[in-house]
């Protein structure tokens, strides 16, 4: 667009623009209240406005697009500052101001400060620069975005589908993504900042969309009559005459250009400075990030690449689908004609019988063999472990292993997001028992930090049984250059630590294995509430899992909604240890195991007695139990079928939290 700055030239300065002024006629799309000079292109440039001041428009040059000192984008930003109108992106001239906006939406404007940043002490973590946002700061914008979430329910189901926004959907996805990394996932100082304005610029986006289209839009469309009010946004810059004109029945701000030398009956009040973006965003290169991409002047083209490097994705969606594809250990039984189909209906939990060809002697499909020591599929009795479920424990037990898993499709899939929960407490030595459990706590920030990385689909966020063993002993630097497997595997696992440690301008785990004389004490009752939330952060990434195998469908989100009391993947409330599956009261329970029923309607082999119960609109004690043991039976035999291992299922916790 036109450079910034006063024209010089001879047509402009003999012109005399306030000719035709007059106070008290009323003022047509292209008169102005106030007006500019500018220069474009060797081209003395005119602006006028029904605003009082009169923006620089952005440079017509191509130009480094970057993030400035704040994390924003300075002069490109468009929920800072106005930019070429782009029928692509009609929306964006109705962005909110602060000026104008009720006071509780502030918090879209404001930038976190340091002392917004709260870290975990040093004594507790060994990530000391990883850090989350403020409660206060965190909890007004938890609000805003609520209240437009509600707006935006609202529209949709007010709205025929075939006019609602493609956009739109993306831009509701992105700003809980946004959101939900800001609440669960520990950053650095600049990460926070960064994800903050980006869920601030995705609000004021969507926002927009939905102000275009139920206010504005009416508004442009309806017979002529008596100008609005002049809206507290953002606004845009024209060269359009008929843009100038719905922007002005809508009551929105904008600056129409046309060439100095074509004024003639237009009315202008009073001629004024462009006003420099310096004055009201920042402008200032940020230290340490580098230009984003080369960007023209064409709005369009800008908002795709601000989108591009801003909306914000879900990072949760599948860590077993992120992991590249490997062969399973061969076996000629493995997905092949002679392979134990599977069994519908009633019989589907029926034992094989002697005759079936799986179990007979010389059989080639004999099933995998059970693992030496510690059965996963029967619950530790250990002081440490939560309480378990019944039916979720009873299911486990139930799982017929005579045969392999159907769906395997790499050896990663028996792996763990989070270590198995009875890790911690299967040690027969107490004092090893809490020099686990205190070694996950210094490490959990670094643990859920990975998930969240641009490397974790490149280094697998999935680690094994022994790997998982290795972290939470301590051993997770190699100390040997002898290429042993032990020293392979523990390299492995510091590969996916290290991002953590990148992000805290570390090298290495240091202080590790804290010597178990060094570890304070951990209450039994503390432990239960580590155990449990490890446990849950499993059972919620696994069921996501295995809902998008088992149904074909990609529907996390849903999932999250219908099956758990609070959408939280990682850093879950502990009061939901005593909800949902976990809940004392089968009434309560029931509605969250009839969710789950549903979903599992699209899955194959589902059995009848789910089949039945799940559309059923009232269901009675005897249903309610006898859906509460299909559920988790179904789900604990698929989820091996589907992964080669037993499930980890959800928890419960009977202390008081806190105590």
């Amino acid at each position: 667009m036109a450079h910034s700055g006063h024209s010089q030239q001879p047509e402009a300065v003999c012109i005399d623009f306030l000719k035709n002024k007059n106070t008290s006629a009323a003022l047509g799309p292209f008169d102005g209240r106030v007006a500019a000079l500018c220069a474009f292109e060797d081209t003395d440039y005119l602006l006028t406005t029904h605003a009082d001041y009169v923006p620089a428009p952005p440079t017509s040059r191509q130009h480094d697009l970057f993030l400035r000192a704040d994390l924003r984008y300075g002069p490109d930003d468009f929920t800072r500052w106005p930019q070429q109108y782009s029928p692509e992106y009609c929306h964006l001239p109705c962005v909110r101001t602060k000026s104008g906006s009720p006071p509780e939406l502030s918090i879209l404007w404001d930038n976190p400060s340091p002392m917004d940043f709260v870290k975990r002490s040093d004594e507790y973590t060994l990530t000391p620069n990883l850090g989350r946002l403020d409660d206060d700061f965190r909890t007004a914008l938890e609000q805003v975005v609520e209240k437009l979430r509600m707006e935006h329910a609202l529209y949709v189901a007010a709205t025929p589908a075939s006019k609602i926004p493609p956009p739109l959907a993306t831009l509701v996805v992105s700003m809980d993504a946004a959101l939900e990394r800001i609440q669960t996932i520990p950053l650095n100082y600049d990460q926070m900042v960064l994800s903050v304005t980006r869920l601030q610029l995705t609000w004021l986006e969507l926002d927009a969309m939905l102000q275009y289209m139920t206010v504005f839009k009416p508004q442009m469309d309806a017979p002529f009559g008596p100008r609005p009010e002049l809206a507290a946004c953002v606004g845009a810059f024209t060269f359009d005459a008929q843009v100038a004109q719905f922007l002005h029945k809508a009551g929105l701000p904008y600056w129409y250009l046309r060439p100095a030398k074509q004024f003639s009956r237009e009315i202008i009040l009073e001629l004024v400075q462009l006003v420099q973006p310096s004055a009201f965003v920042c402008i200032d290169p940020h230290p340490r990030e580098t230009a984003v991409s080369r960007a023209n002047n064409n709005t369009a083209h800008k908002i795709a690449l601000i989108h591009k490097h801003s909306m914000t994705k879900p990072w949760y969606e599948d860590p077993f689908d992120m992991v590249a594809s490997e062969p399973v250990a061969s076996s000629s039984s493995v997905n092949t004609p002679t392979h134990t189909p599977h069994r519908g209906g009633l019989n589907r939990y029926k034992p094989y019988t002697a005759s079936n060809p799986s179990r007979s002697r010389g059989a080639t499909n004999q099933g995998p063999k059970p693992p030496a020591g510690r059965d996963k599929y029967i619950a530790l009795d250990r002081l440490e472990m939560p309480p378990t479920i019944p039916s979720w424990q009873n299911a486990l037990k139930q799982v017929d292993r005579g045969h392999y898993p159907l769906s395997q499709r790499s050896s990663r899939d028996t792996y763990y997001v989070f270590p198995e929960p009875a890790l911690f407490a299967s040690p027969e030595d107490p004092a090893q028992r809490q020099q686990r459990l205190f070694h996950f706590e210094l490490l959990k920030d670094a643990l859920i930090y990975r998930l969240c990385h641009a490397s974790a689909a490149e280094d697998a966020p999935l680690l094994s049984s022994q790997q998982w063993r290795d972290v939470l002993g301590g051993r997770v630097a190699a100390r040997s250059s002898r290429a042993t497997r032990t020293q392979l595997r523990i390299e492995d696992t510091e590969r996916v630590l290290q991002p953590a440690l990148a992000a805290c301008g570390l090298d290495a785990h240091r202080h590790l294995p804290v010597d178990p004389r060094d570890i304070p004490a951990i209450t039994i009752p503390r432990a239960r509430e580590i155990i449990w939330s490890v446990a849950e952060m499993n059972f919620r990434f696994e069921l996501l899992s295995l809902d998008r195998r088992a149904s074909g469908l990609s529907r996390g989100g849903a999932c999250r909604a219908r099956c758990f009391p609070s959408p939280q993947l990682l850093d879950i409330p502990l009061d939901d240890s005593k909800r949902g599956f976990a809940s004392s009261v089968m009434q309560d329970r029931h509605p969250y195991t009839l969710r789950l029923a549903r979903l599992m309607l699209d899955w194959k082999g589902v059995p009848r007695v789910i089949c039945e119960l799940a559309q059923q609109s009232e269901c009675s004690t005897d249903d309610m139990v006898r859906l509460e043991e299909a559920v988790p039976r179904f789900y604990c035999q698929q989820f091996y079928e589907h992964f080669g291992r037993a499930a980890v299922v959800p928890l419960r916790i009977e202390h008081e939290i806190g105590s």
